[in-house]
């Protein structure tokens, strides 16, 4: 499970996302904030939201949810984020 975090976290520094034609790569966002995009970080941060940008969708396109109803959590997180979904 460790090495499948670990490739998982390289191939997300490696590859640039584009959501759409107006918005920055996400490497491009990361590159002016005090921590730099690396595995250490993103394996330190991987269970903590940002909790400032709860309710603000970052895209313009659809957003779809899926909670299984044996994820307890599940529902908390879509409560919590209710912003972000369509």
């Amino acid at each position: 499970m460790k090495l499948f975090s670990l490739l998982v976290a390289i191939s997300v520094q490696l590859t640039t996302f584009v959501i759409a034609n107006d918005q920055l790569p996400i490497h491009a966002q990361h590159q002016n904030s005090q921590h730099h995009l690396n595995v250490k970080h993103i394996l330190a941060q991987h269970d903590k939201p940002d909790h400032s940008n709860a309710h603000t969708k970052q895209f313009k396109g659809e957003t779809l949810a899926y909670v299984t109803p044996w994820n307890n959590r599940g529902y908390d997180i879509v409560k919590e984020f209710k912003g972000k979904f369509d």
